[in-house]
C-alpha cells in the first residue's frame, strides 16, 4: 500500500512538473509572439509615418513650385503693364483743352483700339495725357470712377464737346483782333477757321459774310478798314 501511495504520488509531481513545462513554454511562445506583434506594428507605423512625411514633402514642393509659377507670373504682368503705361505715355500727345475734344478723342480711340487697350488702359492713358484745364476735369470726378473711362469720357465731352467749344471760339471771334505782325492773310485765315468751329452748320453765305464782318473789325489799318466798308464786297475770298 505505501509502495502504490509513493507510486501516485511520484507520477502526480511528474505531471504536475510536465504542466508546469507546458505552461512556461506556452507563456514563452505567446511572450514571444507578442513581442513579434509589437514588433510588426512599430515597423508598419514607421512605415506609415515614413509614407506620411513623404507625402507631405512631396506636397510642400508642389506648393512651392506653385507659389514660384505665380510670382514669375505677376512679375511678369507687372512688367508688362509697366512697359504697357511707359508705350502709352510715349505715343500719345497731350490734351490741354485748346485743340477740339472731338478730334483728339478720334485719334485717342484709333490709338487705343490699334494697342488692344482695355478700359482701365484707356482711361489710365487718357488721365496721363490731360495737362493744364483739362487735368482739373478729374476733380468733377469721384476718386472711384477715375479709372472708370466711359465717365471720364462724358465728363471731358461736358466741358470741351462740341457745344462747349463753339462757345469759346464764338468768344475767341467776337474778341479778335490783328496781332502785331500778323499779315492780312493770316488773319483771314485764322478768322475763317474761327467762323467754321462756330458755326458749322449755318448757310456758307450768312457764314463769310458774318468772317467779313469780324476781319473788318479786326484790322489795324483803319484805311483798310474803311475801304472794306465802302466796298460791295461780301467774301473774304
Amino acid at each position: 500500500m505505501m509502495e502504490l501511495l509513493l507510486s501516485m504520488s511520484t507520477e502526480i509531481k511528474q505531471q504536475i512538473k510536465e504542466q508546469s513545462e507546458r505552461q512556461t513554454e506556452e507563456l514563452k511562445q505567446i511572450k514571444e509572439q507578442s513581442e513579434r506583434q509589437s514588433d510588426r506594428q512599430t515597423e508598419e507605423l514607421k512605415q506609415q509615418i515614413k509614407e506620411q512625411s513623404e507625402r507631405q514633402t512631396e506636397k510642400l514642393k508642389q506648393i512651392k513650385d506653385q507659389l514660384k509659377h505665380v510670382k514669375l507670373e505677376v512679375a511678369e504682368q507687372i512688367e508688362e503693364q509697366s512697359t504697357r503705361i511707359e508705350m502709352i505715355e510715349q505715343k500719345l500727345d497731350p490734351f490741354d483743352g485748346e485743340m477740339s475734344w472731338n478730334v483728339y478723342k478720334t485719334q485717342f480711340e484709333a490709338a487705343a483700339t490699334s494697342n488692344c487697350w482695355n478700359g482701365k488702359e484707356r482711361a489710365t492713358a487718357l488721365i496721363l495725357a490731360l495737362r493744364g484745364s483739362a487735368a482739373e476735369v478729374l476733380q468733377t470726378i469721384p476718386a472711384k470712377n477715375h479709372f472708370n473711362y466711359e465717365v471720364l469720357v462724358s465728363a471731358l465731352d461736358l466741358r470741351y464737346g462740341e457745344e462747349h467749344m463753339k462757345q469759346i471760339y464764338r468768344s475767341q471771334l467776337r474778341n479778335k483782333t490783328q496781332r502785331s505782325g500778323e499779315s492780312i492773310q493770316q488773319l483771314a485765315q485764322d478768322i475763317e477757321r474761327l467762323t467754321l468751329l462756330s458755326y458749322p452748320t449755318s448757310d456758307p453765305e450768312h457764314r463769310d459774310e458774318n468772317a467779313l464782318d469780324t476781319f473788318i473789325k479786326a484790322l489795324r489799318d483803319s484805311e483798310l478798314k474803311q475801304s472794306l466798308l465802302l466796298s460791295d464786297k461780301r467774301k473774304l475770298k
